[in-house]
């Protein structure tokens, strides 16, 4: 009672970008797919994980193909990206990513071992986000 909604305008709808949506989700799901279950089925021990694997990379590309305004716009930060993503995937494959403790283990384990709640994690993470907001303008 007490926020005012705005009334939808699902005019809005018929302008959006369905085809980029689908790739986007694509390209991200199985992504996220193949890297969390691989290790599980032993990488490319079982069909699933290649084929998500391909997925993943055909959408990706597509999606670049597709939206020539995102990889322009943002070319110099991705180029700066690009070889930092592929060796973190390559030592992500290997299982030599030490830097996977702050990023991952930290909120498993305080979830799992300390019984914290998402929000007492987001509040335990939080100081290592601050630091890295503040030191952009650096």
């Amino acid at each position: 009672m007490l926020v005012h909604i705005d009334r939808p305008n699902l005019a809005l709808l018929r302008g959006a970008d369905y085809p980029g949506i689908v790739l986007m989700a694509l390209f991200l799901g199985c992504l996220q797919y193949t890297l969390e279950e691989g290790p599980r089925w032993d990488r490319f021990g079982d069909d699933t994980i290649p084929t998500t694997a391909w997925i993943s990379a055909i959408a990706g590309v597509r999606l670049c193909l597709a939206q020539p305004g995102l990889c322009s716009t943002h070319c110099r930060f991705a180029c700066a990206q690009t070889p930092k993503f592929f060796a973190r995937l390559l030592l992500l494959l290997r299982h030599q990513d030490r830097d996977l403790g702050p990023i991952y283990l930290t909120p498993l384990f305080l979830g799992r071992v300390r019984g914290f709640s998402s929000q007492e994690i987001g509040f335990a993470v939080f100081s290592t986000g601050v630091f890295q907001v503040l030191a952009i303008p650096v």
